[in-house]
């Protein structure tokens, strides 16, 4: 079976090296992973790899099939991309971007062949496209509707879905797949996973996973490298580098995954706390989106008599596949969007934002962390100016007060006043999440709002922060949005699973789910 080998990667910012001398041996019969902390350079690997890497970094590599150098590599690659929403154009259909796909892929073809390269296709080029985009989008889990929905009615689940079709039609000869189920809920991931293993399988493709879950290594990858400060530390069988790993930062990684899945067990109590001093209490909450067309309005239920309450110092869990309503709850509760009935008191006071001076009051008491971190922040901002902006409008801090709480939370969510000066768009996804979370805890909120906030970070930094959430509990209630059950059992209080905009069951952490969604999502861990 033929070998792909990426040889003397470096990637370098100024005089400054981020990675290097990495070396890849990478069978296209096998799957594998790559998997660090998060700015350890995974991703720079990947972007250098397919000649994506921005104008103010520099990288080099050789990419050599089987003896022979590559030197062209579009065509050759195609990328699975983290975070699918920025991928796509939002004023494109998919069957746009499908038709858009194949456009470039018979342009890239056509070049080939007139070049005399020997790229080898075992598609027949003239199949009806719109037969092939059909079967591109039903082998991805599609249906031939999403074709003509656009990327803001879907869902992070469908969108990378659709991405793994658009790759299916674009007939690479290999896949690097950047994080590709850090968004996802327990069941979408699982999902997603298994369609890039059949994909891999049956189109003979290969295929890097680049991420920071030793859980998706352990279920679709048979072999592994790890990274560690722009090096390769260690690589090996995925059995052989989980049973016995040899290096400092394989064992932290493999630890912290450990740690999840063992601190996360389940008894048979649930048995639910008579609750005192609300800091917020929800009742009867409806919240539908208006749909116009040019013949009729109408109305999407999202969120249909939803009730709980949150005590004060506490942590309420909120659990939900991909479309359950999780993150319209949040925005609700932020006056983001305004429901259309509902009572819901804010320490004992209607919530309420009918004009500016209360919202600027909710907003001094309540923050949140948006699940993108790539769209909450300016990328030509720096990390100073991403944390002072939500104390400008606040507050009124002079220089030295601003300067001094910016870098109180930046070393509080473990970055070095190095980071600064730094763009946001030269940050790891990890690093910016931290410098959102950073940002939301400058205004010293009473109640903060963390909306898959934790899902970029890796394994090591997730149960570094569940810790340090642990310990602000005392002064702080939290509201924690997430797809991952292990996570939400170990920090919150109490868990409601969301289910179609309907709550399903509310659970005490360690309490086995009785619905029928809480079992499929408690089956869909992957260990």
């Amino acid at each position: 079976m033929s070998t792909l080998e990426i040889k003397n990667l470096n990637v370098s910012f100024g005089k400054k090296q981020l990675v290097q001398d990495v070396n890849l041996t990478l069978r296209m019969d096998k799957i594998t992973g790559l998997i660090g902390q998060s700015g350890s350079g995974k991703s720079l690997t990947s972007l250098e790899i397919l000649g994506f890497l921005p104008p103010n970094l520099r990288g080099k590599c050789e990419i050599w099939l089987d003896g022979e150098r590559i030197n062209f590599r579009k065509g050759f690659f195609a990328n699975v991309m983290q975070n699918p929403r920025t991928a796509f154009n939002p004023l494109n259909s998919m069957k746009s971007h499908a038709k858009e796909t194949i456009k470039a892929r018979n342009l890239r073809e056509k070049f080939h062949t007139q070049n005399g390269a020997n790229l080898k296709d075992k598609f027949d080029r003239n199949s009806n496209i719109n037969d092939e985009i059909k079967s591109a989008f039903k082998s991805a889990g599609l249906s031939e509707d999403v074709l003509e929905l656009y990327p803001p009615q879907m869902s992070g689940g469908m969108l990378q879905r659709a991405m793994i079709a658009l790759t299916l039609l674009a007939r690479p000869k290999f896949i690097i797949a950047d994080e590709p189920t850090t968004d996802l809920d327990l069941l979408s991931q699982k999902k997603v996973l298994d369609m890039l293993s059949d994909l891999a399988i049956k189109s003979g493709v290969g295929m890097l996973i680049i991420t920071h879950d030793f859980g998706v290594i352990r279920h679709i990858c048979d072999e592994v490298f790890v990274m560690e400060n722009g090096r390769l530390i260690e690589h090996g069988s995925v059995t052989d580098v989980f049973e016995n790993p040899q290096s400092d930062g394989a064992k932290q990684i493999i630890g912290a995954y450990k740690f999840l899945n063992k601190s996360a067990e389940i008894c048979d109590e649930n048995a639910l706390d008579l609750k005192q001093n609300l800091a917020l209490n929800v009742r009867d909450l409806n919240f539908s989106y208006k749909i116009f067309s040019l013949f009729k309005n109408s109305q999407k239920p999202v969120l249909s008599g939803v009730n709980f309450a949150l005590e004060s110092g506490k942590a309420l869990g909120v659990l939900g596949v991909s479309g359950s309503g999780k993150s319209t709850l949040a925005q609700i509760l932020m006056q983001i969007y305004t429901p259309n009935s509902a009572q819901i008191t804010f320490f004992g006071k209607k919530l309420c934002a009918k004009n500016l001076v209360s919202r600027r009051e909710i907003y001094r008491q309540m923050q949140i962390v948006f699940q993108d971190p790539l769209s909450s922040v300016n990328p030509q901002n720096s990390v100073f100016e991403c944390i002072k902006e939500p104390l400008d409008y606040l507050f009124k801090f002079d220089k030295t007060q601003l300067e001094n709480r910016v870098k109180e939370v930046l070393s509080f969510v473990g970055l070095s006043e190095d980071f600064l000066s730094k763009l946001a768009l030269n940050l790891s996804g990890g690093q910016i999440q931290r410098v959102l979370i950073a940002r939301a805890l400058a205004v010293r909120p009473k109640v903060l709002i963390l909306d898959e906030s934790l899902s970029s970070l890796d394994t090591i930094l997730q149960v570094k922060f569940i810790e340090l959430l642990k310990r602000l509990k005392s002064q702080l209630t939290l509201i924690f949005i997430t797809h991952d059950i292990r996570l939400a059992r170990i920090l919150c209080d109490e868990i409601v699973l969301l289910d179609g905009g309907k709550i399903a069951e509310i659970i005490k952490p360690n309490s086995k789910m009785k619905s029928q969604i809480g079992r499929n999502l408690e089956n869909s861990i992957l260990k």
